[in-house]
């Protein structure tokens, strides 16, 4: 039958501060007692299977028999026994703790860091050890841990409800009184100050001496290079060179050893040449975050208009050069912020008396710094064979839209230097500058 429980015996700490020589030494001077040297590194010794099987009565047996041998009968459930004090209840009971609270109890816990031990050798997992049985032959990994799985045990006896952090807090002698609204003040930090506001690039311009009542129009004017011009030379001897922007320096004179040299009657021929501003309607487009977002054709924006006449034969076939340059601006956050790059997609079409005749798109990069813009050159050569003219009033339409490319966009949006408003801010505005038109007949 079982028996009573015995009285509880002394622990190996009070067995070892009752020796003479320990008197007046700590509990730290116990543990610390209890650490003895480094040893040599020992011979493997027998594992308890072959210790067991080295016993006569276990002659023959196999590793199946030597498993079933450990699992003994299952024994009757103990009686609850009475609580016992935590270790951190153990600890403050001592003399030199008194005071002390539960963080200097957990700061205590944490020995000093051991040697490191000898690498030992490689052992074979359970699993292999498992497989290696005569009757798990064939058997997969899923069988093996199907075998692991013993019984379902008895439901344990509930447990006593711990402290929450709250009660730990309250227990506290600073915090008799208190009420868990102080609890909950007390886990709030001081409020930190609040950061100045940034200053976009747009409102330090206008900061500068002169541009107080300038607008947006005339900040993104200001920051273009100096505009050239296209040029078409007669040469007087039935031929004409035609040199484009990058072929005509600032003071307006062609550069040798460039340009196209056509004769005037051999294939197509100029009819008409437009390069001011009379016969243009330029409005920059601007775009918000949500048009770049949803690149939608209802986001699409004309840019610049040209009317040009057909001085002869109406019904020959045409062929038109329209040259222009792009400036294509990033509105961000912030003044001089870092360089970065924003890849922005853009879709450029024209039209003629309203019939899309190029639609292409383009993949510039923005690089966005102190002057978020970039300005690009283009000459697009336009087939009118099956383009309905009349003799006065055709037009030219450049209609741009922009979207954003892999998420480069919302990937960038915020409050600090260097992002992207949001909603209906703007974004982006492309524009158009420096465009000509030349009209051949063939």
């Amino acid at each position: 039958e079982k028996g009573d429980t015995g009285a509880d015996g002394l622990s190996a700490y009070d067995l070892w501060a009752a020796l003479p020589e320990n008197a007046g030494k700590t509990p730290t001077d116990f543990l610390a007692s209890t650490k003895g040297e480094k040893g040599d590194t020992g011979a493997d010794g027998l594992s308890a299977y072959d210790l067991w099987a080295a016993l006569p009565e276990n002659a023959g047996k196999t590793p199946t028999d030597f498993l079933a041998s450990t699992k003994g009968e299952k024994g009757d459930k103990g009686e609850t026994g009475a609580d016992g004090l935590s270790a951190y209840d153990l600890w403050a009971a001592l003399p030199e703790n008194a005071g002390k609270t539960p963080t200097d109890f957990l700061a205590s816990t944490k020995g000093e860091k051991g040697d490191k031990g000898d690498t030992g050798a490689d052992g074979l997992s359970a699993y292999d050890l498992w497989a290696a049985l005569p009757e798990n032959a064939g058997k997969t990994p899923t069988d093996f841990l199907a075998s692991t799985k013993g019984e379902k045990g008895d439901k344990g006896d509930t447990g006593a409800d711990g402290l929450s952090a709250y009660d730990l807090w309250a227990a506290l002698p600073e915090n008799t009184g208190k009420t868990p609204a102080d609890f909950l003040a007390s886990t709030k930090g001081d409020k930190g100050d609040k950061g100045d506001t940034g200053s976009s690039t747009f409102e330090l311009w206008k900061t500068l001496a002169g541009n107080e009542d300038k607008t947006m129009d005339d900040f993104i004017t200001e920051q273009k290079a100096d505009p050239k011009t296209t040029k078409l030379v007669d040469n007087q001897n039935n031929t004409f060179t035609f040199y484009n922007e990058s072929e005509v320096d600032n003071a307006g004179t062609p550069i040798a050893g460039t340009g196209v040299t056509f004769p005037t009657r051999k294939g197509y021929s100029l009819t008409n040449f437009i390069d001011n501003d009379v016969s243009r309607v330029r409005t920059p487009g601007r775009f918000t975050y949500n048009e770049v977002i949803a690149a939608s054709v209802n986001s699409e924006k004309t840019i610049e208009t040209i009317t040009f006449d057909v001085f002869e034969d109406i019904n020959k076939p045409k062929m038109l050069s329209y040259s222009f340059s792009l400036y294509e601006n990033l509105i961000l956050n912030g003044t001089n912020v870092t360089k970065k790059t924003v890849e922005i997609f853009i879709y450029m079409k024209i039209y003629i008396n309203d019939v899309l005749i190029y639609n292409t798109p383009d993949y510039p990069n923005f690089i966005a710094n102190l002057y978020t813009y970039k300005r690009r050159f283009f000459t697009k050569q336009l087939d009118l064979t099956n383009i309905p003219l009349t003799p006065t009033n055709n037009t030219l339409k450049l209609v741009i839209n922009v979207a954003s490319i892999g998420g480069s966009a919302s990937n960038n949006t915020g409050t600090t230097p260097g992002t992207f408003a949001t909603g209906n801010a703007e974004i982006a505005i492309v524009s158009c500058t420096d465009s000509s038109l030349v009209l051949y007949e063939k």
